[in-house]
């Protein structure tokens, strides 16, 4: 709550920009509470990453602020069941794998952005300096490798989605950005996907999430930047420049940032993408609770261990 009242404060014109001056008016009193910072930084008993994720909130687990190291796998987000007709193939359900590699996907990119940020790694590369304040190196690297990777996890949330409901199209046409909805000729957003569609008259809110998410990384979405961060990284290059973007000799094919703001605009790409998998997650418990209460049949539990447990690092605990 504090944070959030801060965060507020801090940005009041966004408030006006998507709520106007009525919602402002309404959150008067809440924006004017004064109540006591709570201090992440002195719990003693996180190492250096820990303190890290906390203070970002970048933990895969339903844990509101900090972390719950009282567990030895703390990123504790799973899909807890899935139920199938009885006449399914054997084996474990594919979405356990697609999620086990989103999972780590994310936390490989959490990772190489904490190594970046806070631990100095050590370079044989030599690189000419072009006197324009651009950092070159491993560390520069691995942050946008971690930027472009956390919008690939988005792509394959939907391509994860579409396995789930067993969605039409192409494979490799499947995007965060088409998935969820129909078109028209000129590529004017006509409505929901038709599958889509039904499960949302189901009532699956976490559905909608992910949708306004797409929305909102899309041109002139909230969150563009992040999409258009990504595609330079991916297409072009990307220089980030300490101190600001001064002078530099102008190419098409180099896209120039300053370094603090593609830091911090990291860090909430991370945090967008971890909302995004607790959507997804949601968004299949829903789907299956609807299922569970509509199974009349004798249902028999598939028990899928953890992997930890299976290669003897863990007690054993499973999903059903």
């Amino acid at each position: 709550a504090i944070k959030l009242i801060k965060q507020a404060n801090d940005h009041k014109d966004k408030i006006l920009r998507y709520g106007s001056s009525h919602a402002l008016d309404q959150l008067e009193e809440l924006l004017a509470l004064k109540l006591e910072p709570k201090d992440i930084e002195k719990k003693g008993d996180l190492s250096g990453y820990e303190l890290f994720v906390a203070q970002n909130r970048l933990a895969l687990s339903p844990t509101i602020e900090g972390l719950d190291i009282s567990i030895e796998k703390w990123d504790s987000l799973s899909i807890k069941f899935i139920i199938e007709k009885k006449n399914t193939e054997f084996g474990v359900p594919p979405i356990f794998t697609l999620f086990n590699t989103l999972k780590a996907e994310y936390l490989t990119a959490r990772f190489l952005t904490y190594k970046a940020l806070k631990e100095k790694q050590r370079d044989s590369g030599f690189y000419s300096d072009t006197l324009d304040y651009s950092n070159y190196g491993i560390d520069t690297s691995m942050l946008t490798l971690a930027q472009r990777s956390c919008i690939d996890i988005l792509d394959k949330i939907a391509i994860a989605s579409s396995e789930y409901f067993n969605l039409d199209g192409k494979i490799r046409s499947i995007n965060f950005y088409n998935r969820w909805y129909k078109k028209d000729e000129k590529k004017n957003i006509i409505g929901w996907a038709d599958q889509i569609k039904v499960e949302i008259d189901r009532g699956n809110y976490a559905l909608i999430a992910l949708s306004e998410l797409s929305d909102d990384l899309c041109e002139e979405g909230f969150l563009e930047i992040k999409k258009t961060l990504r595609n330079a990284s991916t297409h072009r290059f990307v220089v980030l420049h300490e101190g600001g973007v001064g002078s530099v000799r102008k190419s098409k094919f180099i896209e120039h940032y300053d370094q603090t703001d593609f830091n911090n605009e990291l860090i909430t790409t991370l945090q967008v993408v971890r909302a995004a998998l607790f959507y997804f997650v949601e968004m299949i418990t829903i789907s299956e609770y609807k299922k569970k209460d509509n199974t009349k049949s004798l249902t028999v539990p598939l028990i899928v261990p953890s992997h930890h447990w299976v290669r003897g690092e863990g007690e054993f605990n499973f999903d059903v």
